[in-house]
Parts: structure tokens; C-alpha cells; sequence
């Protein structure tokens, strides 16, 4: 082949490659833009709890001898659950016991001579001096009597202190301690779980708007026995990420107690969150601008592509959620856009609202 024909026969190439206005309108599926709450949805698995845990210890300390309950037993409110070594405790009381004795004694004598030395003094037979001696003694023996008395409540109550009872009726969920060990005071023994109530206790990964939850109802149902369907409403939602989990507690109170589903109980829901406002557009809209995101937009008007970067909020298996980058109302190239360069004609074969 002669140099001429070469050349010519390149150039004809080159013209054919490059971009060329006067092509015909390319015929692409067009996406009209509008913004919508993006909405994602969480299936939640979690247990049974109650609402109200109540742990029990001992106000003093000392080496425990009965402790009669074990985790899993439904106790009583006021029954005895544990009691402490009570020998120091009644020894206290004796000697509180006998101060009271010595002291009430006292003041009975006092408030006789008290007395007698009213009448005395009334007759002229003794001095005033002596009745407000007296008197004195009669005070100072009151006193005596109060603190005894103060005292002996003191060694009383200390001594009730030894037993360890309910305070509410409930489910004892835990149980820490064993006959002969020493107790130390506030040191938490058992763990009641108290009747009633009961939570949905559930762990969430950090979604944005997460914590705006809070008073939203859900329903819930047993993963045993998903033929009940139980009404709940999120009470709490931790304001930190478990740093070794990277979740978030969520609990739901359980309005139905008439129902209540037992300790434990592996429990499923659903939980969908509202997020920022995108625009969602197929798979086949999104393409690439100078390493960035990108979608073609047709003029309106001109019916002509134009590149617009955008960003972007989440992918799904088929599509793309828009956060920024395009205005209401706008169109969008999706199927065909690959095809498309800036300033190209295009014609919509279907348009998607």
C-alpha cells in the first residue's frame, strides 16, 4: 500500500473514533431525580430480660452461714435469702440490752427521789437547793434512758442486718456467694429479677439516627415460637459503641404483662430507620469523572449529556443512593449511559419517576 493510501486510511479512523455531534440521538432510559427519605432496615435477634434488677447484699460484713437460694428460683417479697454469723451481732444486743436495763433502773430511782423531795419541799422540810439537785438528776437520768435506748435499736437492727431478705417478688437471676465465705459489706450476693415488666435486650450496629429511636414501638416475637406477636417500645438506647463488640445496646420495654414471655427467651425483630434524604438511581446511572463518582444529567432543553460528580450514601445489590450532586426535577441518563459523552444528544426510551 502506497504512503498516500496509509495516510489517508488513518485518518479516516481517527474521524471515525472521535466524538461527533451530528450522530444521531442515542436512545437511554432516563431517571427523573427525586430526593426520599432512605429508610434501612435492621433484623434485631436478642433475649428476654427484666426491666427492673434489683441486687442484694449485706450492710455489714461477716461470714455467711445459710444462703438458700439458687439462680433460676422465684422468690417472695420479705423471704429469707441468706443470713450472716450472728454471734457478735448478739453479743451487742445483750450488752445494749443490759445498758438499757441499768438505765431505765437509774431513772427510776431518780424520779423517786425526785419526787419525794417535791413533797419535802412543799412542807418546809428540805431545801430548794436539794430538789433542783434533784432535778438534774432526773434529767441527766433521762438521758441516759434515750441514748440507751438509741443504743439498744442500734444492736437490734444490726442483728436484723444478719438476714438477708427479698425485697420483692421476682426471679433470682444470680447467685455469688457460698455458705462460709466471708461477705463484705455492699458486696452484691444475688441478683433478683423483679416480676413484672420485661425488656428486649438487643445489640444494634452504629447506625446513623439510631438514637432518635427512643418511644418508637416495634413488634417482637419468640424465635421458639413465632405464632405470638408482642407489641414492645424502645426505652434505651446506649449513647456508646461496646468498643469490642462495635455495637450498641438497645432494650425495648414489653407492653403486654398479661403475656410475658420467661427470662431468657431469644426474641427477633425488626427495626427500620429513616436516614438523610437521597435520590436513588439503577447500577447502570453510575460511572466515573476524573476518579470521582459520577452520573450523566441531560440538559432539558438541549436534550445534551453533561458529567456531574455527586456522592454517594449507600449501595444495595442493584442500586445507588445519591446524597448530593443533583437538583429535584433534574434527568438522569441510567441504562445506555456508558454510552454517552458530554454533549451528546440523547433520546429517553423510558423514563422512571
Amino acid at each position: 500500500m502506497s504512503r498516500k493510501w496509509h495516510i489517508a486510511l488513518m485518518s479516516a479512523l481517527l474521524a471515525s473514533s472521535a466524538p461527533s455531534f451530528a450522530a444521531g440521538p442515542l436512545p437511554i432510559e432516563e431517571i427523573v431525580v427525586r430526593y426520599q427519605l432512605a429508610v434501612s432496615a435492621l433484623e434485631l435477634t436478642g433475649t428476654v430480660e427484666a426491666a427492673d434488677v434489683v441486687p442484694l447484699s449485706f450492710k455489714s460484713a461477716g461470714r455467711i452461714v445459710i444462703i438458700d437460694v439458687d439462680v433460676g428460683d422465684e422468690v417472695s417479697l420479705g423471704e429469707v435469702l441468706a443470713r450472716l454469723d450472728p454471734t457478735q451481732a448478739n453479743a451487742l444486743l445483750g450488752a445494749a440490752s443490759a445498758q438499757s436495763a441499768a438505765a431505765t433502773a437509774q431513772l427510776t430511782q431518780a424520779q423517786s427521789v425526785y419526787d419525794r423531795l417535791v413533797g419535802l419541799v412543799e412542807r418546809g422540810a428540805s431545801t430548794r437547793a436539794s430538789l433542783e439537785n434533784a432535778e438534774q438528776e432526773l434529767m441527766a437520768a433521762r438521758a441516759s434512758v434515750d441514748e440507751a435506748t438509741a443504743q439498744l435499736a442500734k444492736a437490734q437492727q444490726a442483728l436484723d442486718d444478719m438476714t438477708l431478705r427479698a425485697p420483692v417478688s421476682g426471679i433470682a437471676t444470680q447467685r455469688s456467694a457460698e455458705p462460709g465465705q466471708v461477705a463484705s459489706a455492699g458486696q452484691t450476693l444475688v441478683t433478683i429479677a423483679r416480676e413484672g415488666a420485661r425488656e428486649a435486650q438487643f445489640y444494634v450496629p452504629p447506625v446513623p439516627q439510631i438514637d432518635q429511636m427512643i418511644g418508637k414501638q416495634i413488634e417482637l416475637s419468640s424465635l421458639e415460637d413465632g405464632s405470638e406477636v408482642f407489641s414492645a417500645e424502645i426505652s434505651e438506647v446506649a449513647p456508646l459503641v461496646n468498643s469490642a463488640t462495635g455495637t450498641i445496646s438497645l432494650r425495648a420495654r414489653i407492653d403486654d404483662e398479661n403475656r410475658a414471655l420467661s427470662l431468657g427467651t431469644p426474641v427477633k425483630s425488626r427495626l427500620e430507620i429513616a436516614t438523610d434524604r437521597t435520590v436513588m438511581l439503577p447500577a447502570a446511572a453510575l460511572v466515573t469523572h476524573q476518579g470521582r463518582p459520577a452520573v450523566w444529567v441531560i440538559d432539558k432543553e438541549s436534550a445534551r449529556a453533561e458529567i456531574r460528580n455527586v456522592e454517594i450514601a449507600k449501595f444495595t445489590s442493584d442500586s445507588v443512593h445519591i446524597s448530593k450532586g443533583l437538583e429535584e426535577g433534574e434527568r438522569v441518563a441510567g441504562a445506555g449511559a456508558y454510552l454517552l459523552y458530554p454533549g451528546r444528544e440523547a433520546v429517553a426510551v423510558g423514563t422512571k419517576p
